[in-house]
């Protein structure tokens, strides 16, 4: 049985290998040369992404904190 793992795992890394190499290739490179071109190599505002980013930091620490809230004052499984 491990060595059928091993055999599987390897294929699945060599397809995605392959995947990632298609998608470079074929997708990501012609379409960032192209909001390249259209820009003209233009810098573009980041203000907004800047606070974009704020978001997902606000909504982790939010999360965090009510996950500890919820285990505040119960005694953990001794198992």
């Amino acid at each position: 049985m491990e060595r059928s793992f091993k055999k599987i795992w390897f294929g699945s890394l060599l397809v995605t290998v392959a995947f990632v190499w298609t998608s470079f290739h074929w997708f990501d490179k012609p379409i960032a040369l192209g909001i390249y071109n259209l820009f003209g190599g233009r810098r573009v505002s980041t203000e907004l992404t800047d606070r974009i980013v704020a978001i997902p930091l606000i909504s982790a620490v939010i999360f965090v904190l009510c996950g500890l809230f919820a285990i505040s004052g119960r005694r953990f499984s001794k198992s």
